[in-house]
């Protein structure tokens, strides 16, 4: 493996690191940076990737943004997209990560992994309307595949069945996660998973999505929950709005980017 490719992989696996800490030191910033300049001379789109994925671990969208468009006009595999799709996944902009991801695995639409980053995505977005065209190019390109082993395609076939069996249209889930997409902005939070079962409440069956996310202060996730209802309750024509139930709650984990 070259020099270089070696040295990407291994600041990629740093920066997984750092974005799963709950707060960066000003020396675990500019070490990295330091690091990260080196790979300018020798790969200049491995080096705009880096940093548009640092950007996002730091909260900046428009240098992500702009660090991953110009490692795009150099390089274009399904991996700096998938990169590029998990910063902007880590910013909260999941419609622009789903769009993304989709660009990767048309690239590769044989991988398993990046199908699973596809469904992730979709579930994180609450938008399942590309699902069926994705799952026939994978089938179609890998007719062997056993989809049985890509957890969040299981995920996603759950999800569907909720909303199903309580007779949710999936139209609805993608409004009412614009809801919670706006909410969640407003405080710089995003979705970095969910929980997804069916209950019954007053003969009522409904389906109940706990909304991961990571906030440090308790007291914004009882004001996030209350804006949450108050908005759903409010939207026009939403059928669904006694039968799919939100909550906030607080969640650690992060998403790792790709070597």
């Amino acid at each position: 493996m070259p020099l270089e490719v070696t040295k990407s992989a291994d600041l990629t696996n740093k920066l997984n690191d750092l974005a799963g800490k709950s707060k960066l030191s000003e020396f675990e910033i500019r070490h990295f940076r330091r690091e990260v300049e080196q790979l300018k001379s020798v790969n200049a789109a491995e080096y705009y990737m880096l940093n548009g994925m640092l950007s996002s671990v730091l909260g900046d969208f428009e240098n992500s943004r702009d660090n991953h468009e110009k490692a795009l006009k150099l390089s274009r595999d399904h991996v700096d997209l998938i990169n590029y799709g998990l910063s902007m996944r880590r910013l909260g902009h999941m419609s622009t990560s789903l769009d993304l991801m989709l660009q990767s695995f048309e690239l590769v639409p044989n991988s398993e992994d990046t199908f699973n980053e596809v469904c992730l995505s979709m579930i994180l977005h609450g938008d399942f309307s590309s699902f069926d065209s994705a799952l026939e190019r994978i089938k179609r390109a890998n007719p062997s595949v056993d989809l049985s082993s890509v957890p969040h395609y299981v995920n996603l076939l759950h999800i569907r069945e909720c909303l199903a069996v309580c007779e949710i249209d999936e139209s609805e889930l993608t409004i009412v996660f614009g809801v919670l997409s706006d909410v969640l902005d407003s405080y710089a939070l995003s979705v970095e998973d969910l929980d997804v079962n069916t209950s019954t409440f007053d003969s009522v069956r409904h389906v109940s999505v706990f909304v991961k996310v990571t906030c440090a202060e308790p007291r914004d996730l009882l004001k996030i929950n209350e804006e949450l209802a108050d908005r759903i309750i409010s939207l026009d024509d939403l059928e669904c709005w006694d039968r799919l139930v939100l909550n906030a709650v607080n969640y650690t984990a992060r998403q790792n980017a790709v070597a």
